[in-house]
């Protein structure tokens, strides 16, 4: 009851006040630096299940 009452209360909030942003409004900027699935030696990756996956990425946020 009272953690229902509290997601009313802060998406009422806000509502009202409009400065509060989400943070999808914000510019995301996402750069792809590096995507293998292999070592440096060039040997495979091991995972237990599927193909592993390495990916580097650069992250800017406003």
């Amino acid at each position: 009851m009272m953690k229902n009452l509290l997601i009313a209360f802060v998406f009422a909030f806000m509502l009202i006040n409009p400065n509060i942003s989400i943070a999808a409004e914000s510019p995301v900027n996402v750069q792809e630096v590096f995507v293998g699935s292999e070592t440096m030696d060039g040997d495979a990756l091991n995972y237990p299940e599927g193909k592993a996956e390495i990916r580097l990425q650069r992250v800017e946020l406003a």
